[in-house]
């Protein structure tokens, strides 16, 4: 009997120890060849930090490369334009291509004023055309980028109307005093003559392609204009137009 109770207790033991290592799996060792790809949690953190700097500076810096910006705006007449001008409107389009912080390119556009009854106008306009080649500087490198600028170039300038023109037409035998007499006459003359335009506004980034742009812009043009004398005489005299442009638009990066 203690035979058997002895043999039945090795038994049990032996089957013990089997199912141990059985159920015991020892973990799978790396294959060879892959020690070098471990990779450390500072080494993930350099590579998101990489990827985040990169993914930042994509449209949303400095980075606008070739843009287009139409705009609309009004014009205000100052000096000698706003003597016989009443404010005007528009459209102005730039064309700038940046590298990095400097943009240059062209502005044009066209803008259209009315006359003052004092002028003698009784309908029309008075209309610019500018050509400028121009450079602009960004202030900024975030979403927000206030910019200054100058154009300088040709402006052309077409004034077309009816106007009522006082014109001498003889003395009268009794005073000896000039008679005038006032006529209405179909009046259409253009001119090109130099100007600069200097800018200032700023670029708000929406999107790697569309920036908001609000500027105010300078336009002076230096011409010369023949005016009438009191002795009827006509002088060419030296002239500055000049208006200011108020403009809202978008910034389109091609």
């Amino acid at each position: 009997m203690k035979k058997i109770l002895l043999s039945a207790l090795v038994f049990l033991m032996f089957f013990d120890l089997s199912t141990a290592q059985m159920a015991f799996t020892p973990p799978t060792p790396p294959p060879a060849g892959d020690e070098g790809t471990f990779v450390s949690p500072n080494d993930n953190d350099d590579f998101a930090k990489r990827r985040r700097r990169k993914k930042k500076g994509r449209g949303r810096g400095t980075e606008m490369g070739l843009t287009v910006a139409p705009a609309i705006g009004l014009g205000l007449p100052m000096g000698d334009f706003g003597d016989g001008n009443k404010m005007g409107f528009g459209l102005t389009v730039d064309g700038l291509y940046f590298m990095e912080q400097l943009g240059v390119g062209l502005n044009t556009g066209y803008h259209i004023f009315g006359f003052k009854e004092e002028t003698g106008f009784s309908e029309g306009n008075h209309s610019i055309i500018p050509l400028l080649p121009q450079a602009v500087y960004l202030l900024g490198t975030s979403e927000f980028k206030p910019f200054v600028g100058m154009g300088l170039g040709a402006f052309n300038s077409m004034v077309k109307g009816k106007l009522s023109v006082t014109v001498p037409v003889g003395f009268n035998p009794i005073t000896g005093e000039i008679e005038y007499e006032t006529v209405t006459q179909d009046y259409d003359d253009s001119s090109t003559d130099f100007g600069i335009s200097p800018v200032a506004g700023f670029y708000y980034t929406l999107s790697d392609k569309i920036h908001i742009n609000v500027n105010l812009r300078y336009n002076m043009i230096f011409t010369k204009e023949e005016v009438l004398q009191e002795d009827l005489s006509v002088k060419e005299e030296s002239k500055t137009y000049s208006y200011l442009g108020a403009n809202f638009g978008v910034a389109i990066s091609l």
